[in-house]
């Protein structure tokens, strides 16, 4: 591009170029002076400015922080419900199974597991943390596992032991025509002399339906000289029960029986003074007072009536 210069001595403006090393000078200066710039400009770019490469990692540090504070909030409520849980166990679960509650010891068995942690993991502290809260919540959850477990098979068995147990009357209330109930010394109706009576009476019409009082296996029936036909059912958990005098049973050794299922039907037979159930329950091998079960059936009022009427009466049907 040409340029103009104002000449003092003919007063007027003359084209001017530069030519040969002024032109030259110029361009080197210029071309400096770019390099200086650009220099400048890399250098405050390594100094201010990051790689693309070292944005993406931060911006990928950045979303893993957020998702492990996250994690730790998710922690925190299953670490809150554990606790519920805990509470719910010990003081709720064991105390209706009648279960020791878990000592702190055995909540924290095992804490600590066989799970090792890397030298690199020790190194950043958030991280380990967080892995140290998240073994020891695994450990615990295992061992609030395992007490559920536990608790199941004892209320398994609790069941069993509930169904099993005799306590409901053998014969019901609106077929039963007088309960005697004398257990232990009694005047014998035959011979007039005062005998071991090891089990209640009840008076029913002949053919009334006799029912197990609880869940168990016929362990014998057949008939003998004193008790007629007669029916021992073995209730598990140290009970079993006996049915005398039936004039028939319909059921066999070995067969599985039911809470509530007829056995077999009242009688007279054996030494018996008139139509009647002869009926004891035994724990452990010994007779005990069968009126000890059957409030299931009766309201309180009527069952404390019926324990005052057993203090008094003093008669049975069997001799």
């Amino acid at each position: 591009m040409a340029r103009y210069i104002y000449n003092k001595e003919t007063c007027a403006y003359e084209r001017y170029e530069l030519k040969g090393k002024a032109l030259r000078n110029r361009i080197y200066a210029i071309l400096g002076f770019s390099l200086t710039i650009a220099f400048g400009a890399y250098i405050t770019f390594l100094n201010y400015s990051k790689p693309l490469d070292l944005l993406e990692v931060e911006r990928n540090n950045a979303n893993l922080r957020t998702a492990w504070f996250h994690l730790n909030f998710r922690l925190g409520e299953t670490e809150q419900k554990l606790k519920a849980f805990i509470e719910e166990d010990d003081q709720n679960y064991r105390v209706i199974l009648d279960a020791a509650p878990l000592s702190p010891i055995e909540r924290q068995a095992g804490v600590g597991g066989a799970i090792r942690k890397t030298k690199a993991l020790e190194e950043h502290a958030l991280i380990s943390s967080t892995f140290d809260r998240a073994l020891r919540l695994n450990n615990r959850l295992m061992v609030q596992n395992e007490s559920f477990d536990e608790l199941q098979k004892l209320l398994d068995k609790k069941l069993r032991q509930w169904a099993s147990r005799p306590a409901i009357q053998p014969i019901d209330n609106r077929d039963v025509l007088h309960l005697h109930t004398t257990f232990g010394m009694r005047l014998n109706p035959v011979l007039k002399i005062w005998t071991l009576h090891k089990g209640l009476d009840f008076t029913a019409p002949t053919g009334t339906p006799i029912y197990a009082t609880g869940d168990g296996v016929v362990q014998d029936a057949y008939h003998s000289d004193s008790f007629g036909n007669v029916v021992f059912i073995d209730h598990g958990f140290d009970f079993e029960t006996r049915y005398a005098h039936m004039v028939k049973f319909i059921v066999a050794r070995g067969e599985k029986i039911k809470r509530g299922q007829v056995i077999g039907y009242v009688g007279n037979t054996g030494r018996s003074a008139g139509e009647h159930l002869h009926y004891e329950v035994l724990y452990k091998g010994t007779q005990i007072n069968p009126i000890n079960f059957f409030q299931r059936d009766l309201s309180n009022k009527e069952y404390k009536k019926l324990l005052e009427f057993a203090k008094t009466e003093n008669s049975s049907l069997d001799y």
